[in-house]
């Protein structure tokens, strides 16, 4: 079935106290049949993928506390492929690099 994939994992670990908070979540898709093509060879295939993304935060005090995340870590680029997993072509690649953000937050 198209948008399916096969197989797929998800583990985070984490690190958890009054004052700091930090997590890495690790994802992880195999390839799977996007979109279905006039015959096999016009597949197309979403590439498989894995990711790492971390973030965290640390309590200054009740008020105030800063925080940060970065996604995408590993850079791994979105890849489509043209046809059956046996004889596939790459159709796409693209990288979209990480992102990180880092920030104050009040809490009132």
């Amino acid at each position: 079935m198209p948008g399916q994939s096969p197989h797929a994992l998800n583990l985070a670990l984490f690190y958890d106290s009054p004052k700091i908070y930090i997590k890495a979540a690790f994802n992880y898709s195999d390839s799977y049949l996007h979109t279905l093509g006039v015959d096999s060879d016009l597949d197309e295939y979403y590439g498989s993928q894995l990711r790492l993304d971390m973030n965290g935060y640390y309590q200054v005090n009740q008020v105030l506390q800063i925080f940060g995340d970065v996604r995408n870590i590993l850079n791994t680029p979105l890849r489509y492929y043209l046809g059956p997993p046996e004889n596939r072509r790459i159709l796409l690649t693209e990288y979209y690099s990480y992102s990180a953000r880092l920030g104050i937050r009040l809490i009132f």
